[in-house]
């Protein structure tokens, strides 16, 4: 009984970590983004999303940009919000990281998973 106990622990173990490690990876698929405004409706809900891929030219990134009481979204080149002159723009690497609300799915699972792991240890 206890061999099957510690072989079920081992089993899971593998599992988790085979998760963590995936979880970081970038997906090979076009990145997905919010697109919305300038508008005062884009800070809260954004509904429209698109696919960006700007193929071998330039990586893209999801974008949030702050222009007064107007917030845009969208996908641009990953240089963009490095730009001269473009203030107040965040951008992000993962799907949907440009959200009203931004938690970053790689860290939520360190915070779930790491915890788990040290009890099967």
């Amino acid at each position: 009984m206890n061999f099957r106990l510690s072989s079920n622990r081992v089993f899971l173990a593998i599992i988790l970590q085979l998760f963590f490690v995936l979880s970081f990876f970038d997906n090979v698929a076009a990145l997905r983004c919010y697109a919305c405004g300038p508008s005062r409706e884009c800070e809260d809900k954004p509904h429209t999303t698109v696919e960006c891929d700007f193929g071998w030219i330039s990586r893209a990134v999801c974008t949030k940009r702050i222009i007064g009481d107007y917030v845009a979204r969208g996908c641009f080149a990953e240089n963009f919000c490095r730009d001269d002159g473009i203030d107040n723009c965040f951008a992000c690497s993962y799907d949907y990281c440009n959200s009203a609300t931004n938690i970053n799915l790689n860290y939520l699972a360190l915070v779930i998973f790491i915890p788990l792991f040290l009890y099967l240890k």
